[in-house]
């Protein structure tokens, strides 16, 4: 689209808009609780606190590498990739 978000955003800044939402919200709604679902199984680079980890040499051995080519998929899980 033509808006201007979180992903047109260098680097993207989703996680910050997400707590500005929350902040929004328990302010127009005094005593509203409010979750941001966030699934943690990913390491999406568009939260801030977690593009710093990503970024960072020193936890590199947490994660999983990729092949240096493509395609970077699992026939097995992703059967609908071709």
């Amino acid at each position: 689209g033509t808006a201007d978000g979180w992903v047109k955003h260098k680097p993207m800044d989703d996680e910050e808009l997400l707590f500005a939402q929350v902040r929004m919200t328990t302010a127009a709604t005094p005593g509203t609780t409010v979750w941001v679902y966030r699934c943690s199984v990913y390491a999406y680079p568009w939260y801030t606190s977690v593009r710093t980890i990503l970024e960072d040499p020193a936890y590199a051995p947490w994660f999983m590498k990729f092949k240096p080519q493509g395609p970077w998929y699992s026939a097995k899980c992703a059967w609908t990739m071709k």
